[in-house]
């Protein structure tokens, strides 16, 4: 009887050990596999944070920027093609540089600047909006502009193979568009004693090599290789002055050879 007892407590203890020992496997699993978990939902949150990209498909778009206004843009085959930029109350148009591949427009009210940037780079768009707080520095930008202007006109004054005519209306708002002598046309609007550029059209064998945008001054050159004939819209005083000026290189040997015919 006594060897009996002690084998029965004997298999009573190795059940014991054998029950601790699969609650200790069992709660270690279960300890580890729940750590595990934790840690890739851990992951996969960190990645959901991600700040997005300014990376957007390359079609163009109607873009907000911020409080500012909309931006309109095009994506062609011949690259960027600002459509139209209109401010909301209490902003202006202040700046706006395009390029083939890039289009910038600042936006300003005050002291705030807002400034929206695309650019076409390896087939994609990226877009950006910027704010940044400026000094007003339009009265500077139009002592500039005028002395520019002056300089211009002085240094075509002398060049005989240049043409000019000018027109000066009230800047009234309007909506107008001008033929460029040969060249093409442009079409501008005038609002609150602002200039706006709408759109640009040319005729066959021309392009444009240069274009500055400004709330009070619009210039346009076109060229077709030969000639070139450079667009200027300005706001001085209340009035609207139309500048077209045609420079051509071969006007200087075309006189030369005709004098020489009728001699």
């Amino acid at each position: 009887e006594a060897e009996a007892e002690l084998e029965i407590e004997i298999e009573a203890d190795d059940s014991q050990e054998s029950t601790s020992s699969a609650v200790d496997d069992s709660s270690t699993t279960t300890t580890t596999s729940s750590s595990d978990d934790s840690v890739e939902d851990a992951d996969d949150s960190l990645e959901s944070e991600d700040s997005p990209s300014d990376q957007v498909a390359p079609t163009g778009g109607t873009f907000p920027v911020d409080e500012a206004g909309v931006v309109e843009i095009a994506v062609s085959d011949a690259g960027l093609e600002l459509i139209s930029a209109t401010p909301n109350d209490g902003f202006e148009v202040s700046s706006i540089s395009t390029e083939v591949d890039s289009v910038e427009v600042k936006f300003q009210s005050g002291s705030l600047e807002v400034e929206f940037e695309a650019e076409l780079e390896d087939g994609m768009l990226y877009v950006k909006v910027s704010r940044d707080a400026v000094e007003d520095s339009s009265s500077d930008d139009h002592d500039s502009l005028e002395s520019d202007d002056s300089t211009t006109h002085d240094s075509s004054s002398d060049d005989s193979s240049t043409e000019e005519s000018e027109d000066t209306t009230p800047a009234v708002d309007m909506t107008k568009t001008f033929t460029v002598v040969t060249a093409g046309s442009v079409q501008i609007s005038v609002s609150g004693g602002s200039l706006e550029l709408l759109d640009t059209s040319l005729n066959a064998g021309w392009e444009i090599i240069e274009m500055r945008t400004e709330t009070d001054q619009i210039e346009i050159t076109f060229s077709n290789g030969s000639v070139e004939v450079e667009f200027e819209a300005e706001i001085d005083n209340g009035q609207l002055d139309i500048s077209i000026e045609v420079n051509n290189d071969n006007d200087d040997e075309e006189s030369g050879s005709s004098s020489s015919s009728n001699s």
